[in-house]
């Protein structure tokens, strides 16, 4: 008898993701560099999510498009990590999650654009906004990252700013 071989899991997810999968905008938010809109004394954007070139995060960012999964689901663990203090109570917080090749990293607090194409390949039409709240990275058992999983709630976008998502195109990063 022979040894089986483990199968290479991450070939397996990028046969996923070619057949189920859909491009998303993964929005990187440079936590470290102030967009021009941020207000020093107010500690936030100047036009909050009306900024059209930063989305409202005050901070700069590289929109990149990534082929990715997406699933509506309750985030890992128990059910009470799915809320949110919120006054006067807790709130239960609906999560979405999405799954990218280990090319991606993303990075709490990024944003993902879920998009409609145009088949020339630009956006169409934004069908949803997401702040990234937790990224799990899932590995073979030696070690091999072989997919990101990440969890993401609801983020408010300004219509001004897709809008200019609509024009701005040409700022978007093919990745894959």
């Amino acid at each position: 008898m022979g040894l089986v071989r483990e199968p290479d899991l991450r070939r397996e997810f990028a046969t996923t993701l070619q057949e189920w999968g859909s491009h998303v905008l993964l929005v990187r938010v440079n936590k470290n560099v102030h967009h021009k809109c941020w207000d020093p004394v107010r500690q936030q954007a100047e036009g909050l999510s009306e900024c059209p070139e930063c989305y409202g995060t005050g901070k700069l960012i590289t929109i990149e498009r990534h082929l990715s999964r997406y699933w509506s689901e309750a985030p890992p663990g128990r059910e009470s990590q799915a809320m949110t203090q919120a006054i006067p109570g807790l709130l239960m917080v609906g999560y979405e999650s999405f799954t990218f090749k280990p090319v991606a990293r993303p990075h709490e607090e990024d944003l993902i654009f879920k998009v409609e194409w145009h088949p020339a390949g630009n956006v169409h039409n934004l069908l949803g906004a997401y702040e990234i709240k937790k990224v799990i990275d899932l590995r073979q058992e030696q070690g091999v990252l072989v997919f990101y999983k990440v969890y993401a709630s609801n983020a408010a976008i300004n219509a001004g700013a897709v809008e200019a998502l609509l024009r701005q195109e040409t700022r978007i990063r093919v990745v894959d």
